[in-house]
């Protein structure tokens, strides 16, 4: 019985360790994603960016790119499609807390 539960501790905690893993993973990604979205166009237009990065920019954020004459047509990669609909809206917290609670002034500067 003891060996049951120490065993089931043991992978409850494992679980926890891939969790808090992902979660870094995740805000890192995101981190990642929104300095790009942010300087994109520096990072296109700067003398220094060589074609193959360019490229890769490009390839980075859209999907199915072509010309149609002298105008580009493309469609952007998710999450970009995301963040632009979101800065359109300016909605940027799309659900609300699940776990609902008293209005508390300091958190509540957080989502408006």
């Amino acid at each position: 019985m003891v060996k049951k539960i120490e065993k089931r501790q043991k992978d409850i905690l494992d679980d926890l360790k891939d969790h808090s893993a992902g979660d870094k993973a995740f805000v890192i990604g995101a981190s990642y994603l929104l300095d790009v979205c942010s300087r994109a166009v520096e990072l296109f237009d700067a003398e220094s960016t060589k074609v193959e990065q360019k490229r890769y920019l490009i390839d980075f954020i859209l999907w199915n790119a072509t010309l149609d004459g002298e105008k580009l047509q493309f469609n952007l990669k998710e999450p970009f499609e995301a963040v632009i609909a979101l800065s359109k809206t300016g909605k940027w917290y799309a659900r609300t807390d699940s776990n609902r609670r008293p209005s508390v002034p300091k958190t509540d500067a957080l989502i408006r």
